[in-house]
């Protein structure tokens, strides 16, 4: 399912892309298998995720990559729900969190209102 949306926006950005594979145990509970990153380790990481709540999924894909030996990752979140203790989940995980204004956060920095606007404007 998350193949489809990174494979855009790494089309988009001109750049290589690895999906993450992840196993849920529960709300906090998340295992995570990065296949092949070390062949990209010249290459500066982004996380791309559509809904962040926990932050959990984004802090341990961080800690993997960082323990690999990449540098800490820019994460892209479409939602940013970052409900209770996910920013301190996050803090020194990850270099930066660009998201969409979707939903209200600091983090945001993607407006789209202008898209929402124009599906709206041509009857959805």
């Amino acid at each position: 399912e998350s193949e489809q949306w990174v494979s855009q926006v790494a089309a988009d950005a001109d750049a290589p892309f690895l999906v993450c594979e992840k196993i849920r145990s529960g709300d906090r509970d998340v295992t995570i298998s990065i296949p092949n990153a070390p062949a990209f380790l010249d290459r500066q990481p982004v996380l791309v995720d559509d809904i962040a709540s926990s932050g959990r999924t984004l802090a341990e894909a961080a800690r993997q990559l960082v323990g690999m030996g990449f540098a800490r990752p820019d994460c892209v979140v479409v939602h940013p729900l970052f409900a209770g203790d996910a920013a301190q989940v996050l803090g020194g995980l990850v270099e930066r969190i660009v998201s969409t204004n979707a939903v209200a956060h600091t983090s945001n920095d993607v407006d789209v209102m202008p898209a929402i606007a124009e599906a709206v404007r041509h009857g959805i």
